[in-house]
């Protein structure tokens, strides 16, 4: 079982540094250069970071942001050896539960850059819909690439 709780800056580094695989699948160029030239990965201010947790094993990064007051603007990380498992299934499930139960969000937005198909497929089986589409608006892997947006509404719990 996995749960989640606050991940220091170090943890951070280490779970990135400890697998270049998702690093290039995953982070924008300006991280991957932090990385690799600082060896550390730096957070924004606005930003709020996790970690998944399976028992000590720090298993995946939740990173987000408020996009509104009543939005947020997520990413997942999920180590590469969890892709594709039940696991993965089960830390996405975790985080929606994590927003939806701790935070006032209504809603969880997911900016994903075209060219990650990998990100786009597990959204929308997650239940995701596709909202938007921004044109050329980042820099990704040197070049100039549209952003999707997706959003999934949260139900809050029932008390």
């Amino acid at each position: 079982m996995t749960h989640i709780k606050k991940a220091t800056a170090e943890q951070v580094t280490d779970f990135f540094l400890s697998d270049p695989a998702l690093c290039y699948l995953a982070l924008p160029d300006e991280d991957l250069i932090n990385l690799h030239e600082k060896k550390i990965y730096i957070p924004s201010k606005e930003e709020y970071l996790f970690g998944v947790w399976e028992k000590t094993k720090l298993v995946g990064i939740v990173r987000y942001s408020f996009f509104t007051s009543t939005s947020v603007n997520l990413h997942l990380y999920i180590h590469t050896e969890a892709h594709k498992t039940q696991l993965s299934k089960d830390i996405q499930q975790q985080v929606k539960n994590y927003i939806r139960d701790y935070t006032v969000a209504s809603k969880i937005m997911l900016m994903v850059p075209k060219p990650c198909h990998h990100v786009q497929k597990p959204a929308k089986t997650f239940g995701f819909v596709l909202e938007g589409c921004l044109t050329d608006v980042l820099i990704w892997r040197k070049e100039l690439v549209d952003v999707y947006i997706y959003s999934l509404n949260l139900q809050k719990s029932e008390t």
